[in-house]
């Protein structure tokens, strides 16, 4: 037991320790607070990150903490990002995203997983940077945009160092559009990165009803959504991805012979460009079905990682 009276937690692997966000509901307006546990179990640290706050989310970045969460002291739902260091340190102000909203992911493109620097040392690598997805927030707070904010390792990186990842402050990428309208609204977003960019997969509604799980990939190398998108044959909610190294998988939670309130799990593998289909001949890769596999009803709100 490390924390009575927590919620919504969710983790990273530094290399050497856990870093572990939550929401604390120990007062009447939740806190989102960050500890670090060691390898056996032992806590390090537990700090407070921001008062009045929720839906907290972590990523590693080589030698720092990605957080961002659902800031409640906004005139609207906000998310805020922000870097600290490993010993729960903010290296920055917090931003808060554009059309900002909520359910935010994130993902660091680089070695994430990586040794730490010591307490006296410093890492000399510049590279890598922190992708948030998120819906995006309008007016009356309807929202129907996936939101993706390319931030770099470090705050202070220059625009003729990394051109595409500081690009203009604030900015945002529109990720869910075909042929520049957004044909689905999309919720539910999710992240997972390479060292080329991010791919990102969300839950589709088109006319008010389920239409499928979406994705689509993101370079560094010009920050732009690459048009091809893959969206599930099935009426599929929202995926969860990983990064193998080699390829993504992603799990879905899918629609069960047309019943709304049925959802069964399925698997698929899409190339490092977030497609379902591979070059050189090799595909459609098979989704598997995991109804198939086991017996009885199957389960929702899936997830998924990988043993590296």
């Amino acid at each position: 037991m490390l924390r009575k009276e927590a919620r919504n937690p969710d983790v990273t692997w530094t290399g050497s320790r856990f870093g572990i966000v939550y929401e604390d509901i120990s007062t009447i307006l939740p806190a989102v607070r960050l500890m670090t546990v060691d390898e056996v179990g032992e806590l390090l640290l537990d700090v407070e990150i921001s008062p009045n706050a929720t839906e907290p989310q972590i990523a590693w970045g080589r030698d720092r903490f990605g957080l961002v969460w659902r800031a409640g002291s906004c005139q609207h739902d906000c998310v805020n990002f922000a870097r600290f260091d490993r010993h729960g340190k903010p290296l920055d102000k917090p931003e808060e995203l554009e059309f900002s909203g909520s359910r935010a992911a994130i993902a660091f493109t680089g070695s994430s997983v990586a040794k730490e620097a010591s307490d006296s040392g410093r890492s000399e690598s510049q590279d890598g940077a922190f992708g948030i997805a998120y819906e995006g927030f309008y007016a009356f707070r309807a929202t129907a945009d996936v939101r993706l904010a390319i931030r770099p390792r470090e705050a202070s990186v220059a625009e003729d160092v990394y051109p595409i990842i500081a690009g203009k402050p604030g900015e945002t990428i529109l990720v869910n559009e075909r042929n520049h309208q957004c044909s689905c609204w999309g919720t539910m977003p999710s992240i997972a990165a390479n060292v080329t960019g991010f791919t990102l997969c969300w839950h589709e509604f088109k006319d008010g009803k389920q239409h499928g799980a979406g994705a689509r990939y993101v370079s560094l190398d010009g920050a732009m959504p690459i048009p091809e998108l893959t969206p599930d044959p099935d009426a599929g909610r929202a995926s969860r991805l990983a990064w193998t190294g080699s390829e993504y998988v992603a799990v879905n939670d899918n629609v069960m012979d047309g019943a709304s309130d049925l959802f069964e799990v399925h698997l698929r593998r899409l190339d490092p460009s977030g497609n379902s289909h591979l070059v050189a001949g090799w595909g459609p890769w098979r989704e598997v079905r995991f109804s198939d596999l086991a017996p009885g009803k199957s389960s929702s709100n899936t997830d998924i990682v990988t043993t590296g």
